[in-house]
C-alpha cells in the first residue's frame, strides 16, 4: 500500500524510533490481521540506542531536523551567512554538505513524500529544500524478512546547475564495537552489539554508493568518537549516499561483495548524475539497488526497464527480480 503526503505534511522534527512505531502502528492499523516482525524494529532501536545513550547531548534530540529554522522573509543570501547554522540535524544524526566549499544550508521544513506499508516492509521518503537549488531527499527501508535497515540520502538540483564539487559526510551516534574486517582494504564495517554474549549479535554496514575498496574510493566509512560517519565526494550536479544495514548475524560472516551498475537510457549509459544502479551480494543472496536522481525516463539496469524512481529488488534463481520496495515517479506537486 503506497500513500503519498500532503502538501501540508511538513514537519520540523520527528524522532526516528517514533516513525519507526508510527510505521508499524500504521501498518498494524491498516490491517490488524498482518503484522510485521518487530524483533527486527526492537534489534533496530537498541543498536542505535546503545549510540544514543552514549552520545547524552543527543538523547532529546530530533531525527528529522533542519539546524536553522529559516524565517520567512528571509533571502537565501541570509541564509548564507548563518553558516554556523548550516548542519542538518538529526538526532546524532548530522549531515553536513558542502558544493565548491559552500555548505547548502537548510531552508525550510521536511516534507513527507510517501510512505508505504506492506507484510514484509515498511518504506518513508522526506525531502527537505536547500540553498544554491538543491534539496535533500532522505529514505528509510526497514525490509523485515530481510532484516535489512536502509537509509539513503539523495542530494537534487531543482533547476539545471553546473557541475561542482560535492561534499557530504553524516554522522551516527554509534554503540557496539568494530570487528576487525576480513578484508581491511574493503569499505564495509561489521559491529558486534549487545550487553551479553547471549545478546550480542553482528551487524554489517556497507556504503554501497562508494567503491568496495578504499583504494578507489574518496571518502569512507569509519568509526569516530563514539560516531559512524559516512563520507563521499564527487563532482557533478547530484549525489546519492546510501548505507546499507545487514542485521543477520548469520550472514554476517559470509562473502560480502557489491558492485556499481551502468544505467541505460536509450542505447547509451548515463552518468552518476542521471541514476545510479547497484548489486549487493551477501552470501548466496543478491539484491539490485536503483536510484534515479533526475526525472524519471524508460531506462534499463542489468537487462530490466525500469520508469520508476527507485527499486529496491533481491535477484531469484532464475535471476528473476522481486521488487522489496518499488516507488514510482512522484513530486511535491503531485503529493500536494
Amino acid at each position: 500500500m503506497l500513500f503519498f503526503g500532503s502538501g501540508s505534511e511538513k514537519v520540523d522534527g520527528v524522532n526516528l524510533f517514533s516513525l519507526m512505531e508510527r510505521f508499524v502502528k500504521s501498518f498494524q492499523g491498516r490491517d490488524s490481521s498482518l503484522s510485521p516482525e518487530n524483533d527486527f524494529l526492537s534489534e533496530i532501536r537498541a543498536f542505535f540506542n546503545d549510540g544514543f545513550v552514549k552520545n547524552k547531548a543527543c538523547q532529546k534530540a530530533k531525527i528529522f531536523q533542519s539546524g536553522h529554522s529559516p524565517r520567512n522573509s528571509e533571502s537565501e543570501e541570509e541564509l548564507l551567512k548563518g553558516r554556523s547554522h548550516s548542519t542538518i540535524q538529526a538526532g546524532g544524526w548530522e549531515t553536513v554538505i558542502t558544493l565548491n566549499g559552500n555548505m547548502l544550508i537548510p531552508r525550510g521544513k521536511w516534507l513527507l513524500l510517501c510512505e508505504d506499508y506492506e507484510p514484509a516492509r515498511v518504506y518513508s521518503e522526506w525531502s527537505l529544500p536547500l540553498t544554491r537549488h538543491y534539496r535533500l531527499e532522505r529514505q528509510i527501508l526497514l525490509a523485515f524478512c530481510e532484516k535489512i535497515f536502509w537509509v539513503a540520502d539523495s542530494l537534487i538540483p531543482e533547476k539545471p546547475v553546473r557541475p561542482g564539487y560535492l561534499c557530504y559526510e553524516s554522522r551516527f551516534p554509534w554503540g557496539g564495537t568494530v570487528v576487525k574486517p576480513e578484508d581491511p582494504d574493503a569499505n564495509e564495517l561489521v559491529f558486534m552489539s549487545g550487553d551479553s554474549a547471549e545478546k550480542s549479535r553482528k551487524v554489517r554496514v556497507l556504503p554501497i554508493g562508494l567503491p568496495e575498496w578504499k583504494t578507489e574510493s574518496e571518502g569512507g566509512l569509519l568509526q569516530d568518537s563514539g560516531s559512524l560517519v559516512l563520507r563521499q565526494d564527487k563532482t557533478g550536479t547530484a549525489l546519492f549516499a546510501p548505507l546499507f544495514f545487514d542485521f543477520d548475524s548469520a550472514r554476517a560472516n559470509r562473502a560480502c561483495t557489491w558492485r556499481h551498475l551502468t544505467v541505460g537510457e536509450r542505447l547509451a549509459p548515463v552518468s552518476s548524475d542521471i541514476a545510479v544502479g547497484y548489486r549487493v551480494q551477501l552470501g548466496a543472496i543478491h539484491y539490485l539497488i536503483y536510484r534515479s536522481l533526475a526525472p524519471s525516463a524508460n531506462r534499463t539496469v542489468l537487462g530490466h526497464n525500469l520508469l520508476s524512481e527507485f527499486l529496491f529488488a533481491r535477484f531469484s534463481h532464475a535471476e528473476n527480480v522481486t521488487p522489496i520496495v518499488e516507488i514510482e515517479n512522484h513530486t511535491e506537486e503531485q503529493c500536494s
